[in-house]
């Protein structure tokens, strides 16, 4: 179920002027995600949960609902470089999301250093978030879009700044989301 969650972000620029994030809209997204948390338990799906500068307001609702979370695998979708998130997934068994701005987000990178390598799952949540790309990848000096191709990039990034081998990472990383997806290998 997913991706589900909150997000606060206000943005600098919009095709929305008048937009913005009012506390009613974040009470709606609260309940929703309550809503989703039980629909996850029920149906037994996995769950993705988003959370974009409202750590505090998602952290409250999953430490209510942990029981029903401990019973579905579940994992921080391009997870906020933040301690008290990363002590949450441990504690919980839940796995730590990374995508392409692993490859430009210096805060997320020393994040990622921390994050044992039995907890990562690699998203590209295209078309957003496209990494950092070698000159040989690049084909136009526009802002290119992110497509799931850019998985091997933001693997190899990772592998480099976590000191270990390819085949290793994508092993790993691969065995992680057969877990939190429910998928036989």
């Amino acid at each position: 179920i997913g991706e589900v969650g909150i997000d606060r972000h206000i943005y600098q620029k919009t095709k929305y002027p008048d937009y913005k994030i009012a506390e009613e809209f974040v009470e709606l997204q609260k309940i929703f995600l309550i809503e989703q948390i039980k629909l996850a338990h029920k149906y037994k799906k996995t769950l993705i949960l988003h959370n974009r500068e409202a750590k505090k307001d998602v952290l409250e609702i999953l430490n209510t609902y942990y029981l029903i979370l401990n019973t579905v695998p579940a994992v921080f979708h391009c997870c906020e470089p933040d301690p008290d998130l990363l002590e949450f997934a441990k504690n919980h068994k839940m796995f730590i999301g990374v995508d392409g701005d692993i490859t430009y987000y210096k805060e997320k990178q020393e994040f990622i250093k921390t994050v044992p390598l039995e907890m990562l799952v690699l998203e590209t949540d295209s078309p957003f978030l496209t990494p950092r790309l070698p000159p040989d990848l690049v084909v136009t000096t526009a802002r290119q879009s992110n497509e799931p191709k850019n998985i091997v990039v933001i693997a190899e990034f990772i592998a480099k700044l976590k000191g270990v081998s390819i085949n290793r990472l994508i092993d790993t990383t691969t065995k992680n989301a057969q877990v939190l997806f429910k998928v036989s290998p």
